[in-house]
């Protein structure tokens, strides 16, 4: 879906769209519906992108009705975006995003929680998840799986409860 909204926005009559990956359009979706409204350089700053892509990803999304622009404190979701962003997440087993508050795991750090429902499987070892996600901008990962009832760390599984982070930051 998010694919071919980009590609549908970069063939169009008013030019290329600069590279916007899909992940950072979900990005750019889940920012406004959280933080709505916003101005357009605070969503530049937290997309890490420039003020000129932000514009024609703005005026792109406020086209197809995604979007409400306000004069003076800036865009929020529609209700039809808000309907799309959901279907999406659903489509990709998002049940929840969070902002977490620090921790001494990451002292000074933004950290988000995404809860992705039944994605777990055998044999996974976080280090594709990780490289995805420093893709687009992150600059680490912790997969945490809940397997046979407890929380785990993959690949070898180790109990969550039974781990210790002391020393880790140090």
């Amino acid at each position: 879906m998010l694919e071919e909204m980009l590609d549908r926005w970069r063939r169009g009559a008013r030019g290329p769209l600069p590279q916007l990956t899909p992940v950072q359009l979900l990005n750019a979706l889940v920012l406004i519906d959280r933080e709505g409204p916003v101005g357009r350089r605070a969503l530049a700053q937290a997309l890490q992108i420039n003020d000129g892509v932000t514009r024609g990803l703005l005026e792109r999304l406020a086209e197809q009705g995604l979007v409400e622009v306000s004069e003076g404190t800036g865009v929020k979701l529609s209700k039809q975006g808000r309907e799309i962003l959901q279907k999406y997440l659903k489509q990709i087993s998002v049940r929840k995003i969070k902002t977490l508050d620090e921790t001494e795991l990451v002292p000074g750090k933004v950290s988000v929680g995404v809860h992705l429902a039944k994605m777990y499987k055998p044999g996974i070892t976080g280090v594709l998840q990780r490289d995805e996600a420093i893709k687009v901008g992150a600059e680490g990962t912790l997969t945490v799986a809940f397997v046979n009832g407890r929380l785990s760390i993959p690949p070898d599984n180790k109990k969550v409860a039974e781990l210790s982070f002391r020393g880790l930051t140090e």
